[in-house]
């Protein structure tokens, strides 16, 4: 049959941790306020609105993740028809709101191992709701809504999620519609 299209709806079981990649260097990161660092690492939709989102990018990339745990052919998993096949719209999926929670806390840096307080935007209620198109002769609707599921439950979604050993960016799916 080829292209599908699936309307989904989720909401958070946990809160959304945003850390978006700066742009700005570290030492000038470093010297703001909490508020203004938060506000760097908030993920804004870049139009006039400020309204705050989630990477498309991050819910396919997450999508990857959860279909690690779905069983393929015989030893394989399903992350490589997934990565082959799925697509996440829109680019920005609207969070529906412009405030949030500044969440301060240490954290180990990698590179470093050294641990710096980060201060980043909390979301505690979430839903969001996106469109995925996916190609049915690499996945069945029964094995793309179980990536799904797994993905809320042991991937999750943006920064310190389960994936990461967090506990942030869980969720469950509350609309599943096949378009067309």
């Amino acid at each position: 049959m080829g292209i599908q299209k699936t309307n989904i709806e989720i909401q958070g079981l946990s809160a959304l941790l945003m850390h978006r990649f700066p742009l700005e260097p570290i030492e000038a990161i470093e010297k703001m306020s909490k508020v203004d660092q938060a506000e760097i690492s908030a993920y804004r939709v870049p139009d006039d609105s400020r309204m705050l989102y989630i990477p498309g990018t991050a819910i396919q990339r997450a999508l990857i993740g959860g279909a690690a745990f779905v069983k393929g052919k015989g030893r394989a998993t399903m992350s490589k028809p997934a990565a082959a096949c799925l697509l996440v719209t829109p680019e920005y999926v609207d969070l529906g709101m412009t405030q949030y929670v500044i969440d301060s806390r240490a954290v180990v840096v990698p590179v470093t191992k050294g641990r710096i307080v980060r201060h980043r935007p909390r979301i505690d209620e979430w839903k969001v709701t996106f469109n995925l198109e996916w190609d049915d002769t690499l996945l069945s609707n029964d094995e793309l809504r179980k990536i799904v599921d797994n993905t809320g439950a042991r991937v999750g979604l943006l920064d310190f999620r389960p994936e990461k050993k967090g506990p942030f960016g869980r969720f469950i799916v509350t609309k599943w519609l096949r378009c067309g």
